[in-house]
């Protein structure tokens, strides 16, 4: 599951404002009311925490 959602992500890199260099690293994966499962990711860029977006 996290891994889908980091290649969609990254396939997706100007919708997301992913840049070169930065790396998500599943935290948790929640379930929502409506049964959709849902990513949390922490950005780093180049092994640094990212800014918050």
């Amino acid at each position: 599951m996290a891994e889908a959602a980091r290649t969609a992500a990254m396939a997706h890199a100007a919708a997301t404002g992913l840049t070169k260099g930065e790396v998500l690293r599943a935290q948790d994966v929640m379930l929502d009311p409506e049964g959709s499962r849902d990513v949390r990711f922490a950005l780093t860029h180049q092994g640094h925490a990212g800014p918050r977006r």
